[in-house]
């Protein structure tokens, strides 16, 4: 069968079309967290508040937030992990193949220095922060 050959320039384009999509995933899903954890913390501070709420219905809420507060944490760590691993292979890629022949659709980033910083991005760190802050939550109520 034959191969359909690409040139430098759509092999760039190509991988940097993967490289935006993943960022916008990675973005997106943590916007979407952020906005969870947020509503997760007020409607906890607002149960803790609250003397009008039927004492069983209030236990009851005490008790499942800050379980979807972890639940939530640890998804969007494991999808942020995920689109990290799959940007990890496409630079592994495109440094095997295409190092000094096409411009680095990942910026001036070294290879295997992304491992790191990434791992220490708001990213990845707020949802572990987070999921420590739901747990000591969880273990106090």
């Amino acid at each position: 069968m034959g191969e359909v050959m690409c040139s430098n320039k759509d092999n760039y384009d190509m991988y940097k079309s993967q490289v935006d999509r993943e960022d916008s995933l990675v973005n997106s899903r943590f916007g979407w967290a952020l906005t969870l954890q947020g509503f997760l913390f007020a409607s906890l501070a607002v149960l803790a508040k609250s003397t009008d709420v039927v004492p069983e219905i209030s236990s009851l809420l005490k008790m499942i937030v800050p379980k979807i507060g972890v639940a939530s944490s640890l998804a969007v760590l494991a999808t942020v992990i995920m689109s990290y691993r799959a940007l990890w292979k496409l630079q592994e890629e495109w440094f095997q193949n295409y190092e000094g022949v096409i411009p680095s659709p990942f910026g001036n980033q070294k290879r295997n220095c992304s491992y790191l910083w990434n791992a220490l991005s708001p990213n990845v760190l707020f949802p572990v922060i987070l999921f420590i802050a739901w747990v000591i939550i969880e273990v106090r109520i």
